[in-house]
């Protein structure tokens, strides 16, 4: 999927606790987060979406239109519930902030911008 262009639709995600998660479970967390990066790509490029940036285990992703990113969002928890996830169990916080869509200039500086609404949303 190309960089949407004009008015885009942005959607955060954040792996829950996953200073702990990687702390308690030094050696099998890095393929659980594998397995989440794989749900999320697929998730986000089968619903036309575009990850635009990673930060750690952040994805921060850009839609054409907020029906596809609430499809997306939908697809990553029920693939994310139903997958066997042995004893790392990962949960994602997702947000897809309204007021952040807006003429895109540079998606990457865009998400400068949006930072502090990722960082306030809570599960």
């Amino acid at each position: 999927m190309k960089e949407p262009t004009g008015k885009v639709t942005f959607l955060f995600t954040d792996i829950e606790g996953s200073t702990k998660l990687s702390q308690q479970f030094a050696e099998s967390y890095p393929a659980a987060l594998e397995k989440h990066n794989l749900i999320l790509n697929k998730a986000v490029k089968s619903n036309n979406g575009f990850v635009f940036k990673t930060v750690g285990d952040a994805f921060c992703c850009a839609f054409q239109n907020a029906d596809d990113a609430v499809i997306a969002a939908c697809d990553i928890q029920k693939l994310l519930f139903n997958e066997n996830w042995n004893e790392v169990v990962i949960k994602v916080r997702i947000g897809i902030p309204a007021e952040c869509r807006m003429e895109r200039r540079r998606l990457y500086g865009i998400y400068h911008a949006c930072k502090s609404f990722e960082s306030n949303v809570s599960g």
